[in-house]
């Protein structure tokens, strides 16, 4: 599953400015939690080195591509577009235990979709995607959008140690 872009944008010192909810949960599942305002080493490091090409980051459920884009304010910021492909799912539940629309909705929820967009998506209203994530978070054992990716991505704190690669996937 391809999800959708996500932003990454940094001071040229290398500190976060603004993050997407799901562009951080992306870095904490492909690259371990990152502390405060910085970003994760592997990646500050290629952004230190001005890399052409994107940095892949691969694990045993997915990888993660990121690419840095030209910023046009002065030059002042650096804009990073990450791109995650969920090669498998690890349910954490039993088949049967979400409804079909709750598997619906879940779905799109994994591919970064708001409620919103969701309800657009399947044709209802924001209040009933509202009501389908709680109950999809309650009956999941999660309390937010964050851990239930990371509960799907990675099985519940499985998978394996992330392989990375500058230009593509590492072998």
């Amino acid at each position: 599953m391809v999800c959708e872009p996500e932003i990454v944008v940094l001071a040229l010192d290398g500190s976060v400015r603004r993050i997407t909810t799901l562009a951080r949960c992306w870095l904490s599942i492909f690259c371990g939690a990152q502390e405060g305002r910085r970003i994760p080493d592997v990646v500050a490091c290629w952004v230190r080195a001005h890399e052409a090409g994107p940095l892949v980051i691969s694990a045993s459920d997915g990888r993660l591509e990121i690419q840095m884009m030209p910023c046009r304010r002065h030059g002042q910021e650096i804009v990073l577009i990450l791109r995650a492909e969920l090669l498998s799912f690890t349910p954490t539940i039993r088949e049967g235990e979400l409804t079909r629309s709750e598997r619906d909705v879940l779905g799109w929820l994994l591919k970064g979709k708001t409620n919103h967009e969701i309800g657009q998506i399947l044709g209802s209203k924001s209040r009933t995607v509202d009501k389908h994530v709680e109950r999809i978070f309650r009956k999941i054992g999660v309390k937010n959008r964050r851990e239930a990716i990371r509960r799907y991505v990675t099985g519940n704190g499985g998978g394996g140690a992330p392989g990375y690669s500058a230009g593509g996937p590492s072998a």
